[in-house]
């Protein structure tokens, strides 16, 4: 049976736009892939705008029927978002199941002005805590969001840097959750 990835993300259509490319990607690295949204995920002082298409909100117990999380992030109000929702994550008792599970963290570059690396490793380090094998690539892409800098979140759709950047890093995670989910001597050997 192929591995399977959670993709979470937020509820516009921006990140809708890159949820579908991470999506093609996953495919495309031999897992089967299934999108969730975080519920009223969405940057502070935005209006509520039509769902990019109909999406089923992530529970907390959605994590554990999956071999992989990747959260795809577009900036800070996303990521203190997920911040709390993995927080939650460890008050599951059965947060011991998540241990050997794959966990990765995608911030659209150029989305934000400032530099969110920072946000990625706290994200990254909680995901550690509740025992995710956490990747990501071995490269960083640039990419500049004009759109943003014009004047604000999702008036224009993703550039395509944005969405080949979402579907490289969705198709790396893809490829490490298969080898995982498929060689139990190395997921013995990466558990210790």
């Amino acid at each position: 049976m192929p591995a399977s990835i959670l993709l979470l993300t937020a509820t516009s259509r921006f990140m809708g736009a890159v949820a579908v490319s991470a999506e093609e990607g996953a495919n495309q690295g031999g897992t089967i892939a299934s999108t969730k949204a975080f519920a009223g995920l969405r940057p502070v002082g935005e209006q509520a705008e039509p769902e990019w298409r109909t999406c089923e909100f992530v529970q907390l117990e959605d994590l554990l029927d999956f071999d992989c999380v990747l959260l795809l992030l577009h900036g800070r109000n996303d990521a203190a978002r997920a911040m709390h929702f993995m927080k939650q994550a460890a008050k599951l008792p059965e947060y011991k199941h998540f241990v050997g599970k794959l966990g990765s963290v995608f911030f659209v570059p150029g989305a934000e002005a400032i530099d969110l690396e920072d946000r990625r490793k706290e994200l990254a380090y909680e995901m550690m805590k509740l025992g995710f094998l956490t990747a990501e690539l071995p490269y960083r892409i640039l990419a500049d969001n004009e759109a943003y800098h014009a004047g604000g979140y999702g008036t224009a759709g993703p550039s395509l840097i944005q969405l080949v950047a979402a579907r490289l890093h969705a198709r790396h995670i893809a490829a490490l959750t298969t080898r995982i989910a498929l060689n139990q001597s190395l997921r013995s050997e990466l558990l210790g």
